[in-house]
């Protein structure tokens, strides 16, 4: 009995897939383009908005350092604070 890959049977197949790797490289590219070019245009700052809303158009990354780094320095401040008592 002879063993086929889904391939050989239908040579169609490996076309579609191999053009599909291809697409998804291209997106790939072409987000990883946008990323840098955003990169290179983003403000060091964001913008004065209310500061609920400031935060939006940051990627969600970096939305959680910035909360990260804020809880650091109010536990810091506390533990300072304790320690004056």
């Amino acid at each position: 009995m002879k063993i086929y890959s889904p391939t050989s049977r239908n040579p169609n197949k490996n076309q579609e897939s191999k053009r599909r790797r291809q697409k998804k490289s291209f997106y790939r590219a072409r987000a990883n383009q946008k990323r840098q070019n955003a990169k290179l245009t983003r403000p060091c700052h964001p913008a004065p908005l209310p500061p609920r809303r400031r935060y939006l158009r940051l990627s969600r990354r970096r939305r959680k350092k910035i909360q990260r780094e804020r809880r650091k320095v109010t536990i810091i401040s506390q533990l300072y604070l304790y320690i004056l008592k």
